[in-house]
């Protein structure tokens, strides 16, 4: 299934438009494969990368998430010390140990040629980005 851009409904939130689409710096997001919107920091938009989907041989991304706005400019990275990406396919926020805290969720669950042993899911406590230049 294929979707024309004018196809593509506004949710009132997220602004789509030509215009305020970026490119991405130079770390170049090739392999996106999670996304999801902050609780914490409203209008935030946290992105993963995968595996690359181009390369024959399997490689790890730096076990970074990035931080862009609603009107996709990129507002920088988090690193997720003590962590690998391996294949990072998916992004959740939700509750977890510590009441009134949002945690963000890293599914390490990408598997193509189920030949991993195991999969990871890390929790990381959304973090405060109160710093960064508003309005989102």
């Amino acid at each position: 299934m294929a979707y024309r851009y004018r196809d593509v409904v506004k949710n009132g939130y997220f602004e789509l438009t030509h215009s305020n689409v970026q490119t991405p710096p130079e770390h170049q997001l090739e392999s996106s494969s999670g996304l999801v919107t902050g609780r914490s920091n409203p209008g935030i938009v946290y992105i993963c990368q995968g595996q690359g989907f181009r390369s024959h041989h399997p490689q790890s991304h730096p076990a970074e998430l990035y931080v862009y706005d609603k009107k996709a400019v990129y507002q920088g990275k988090i690193i997720v010390e003590g962590s690998d990406n391996v294949n990072w396919q998916d992004l959740a926020i939700g509750p977890g140990p510590v009441e009134g805290v949002n945690y963000i969720y890293i599914g390490d669950i990408g598997d193509k040629d189920t030949s991993r042993p195991s999969l990871t899911i890390y929790r990381i406590p959304e973090p405060d980005l109160g710093g960064l230049q508003k309005p989102f």
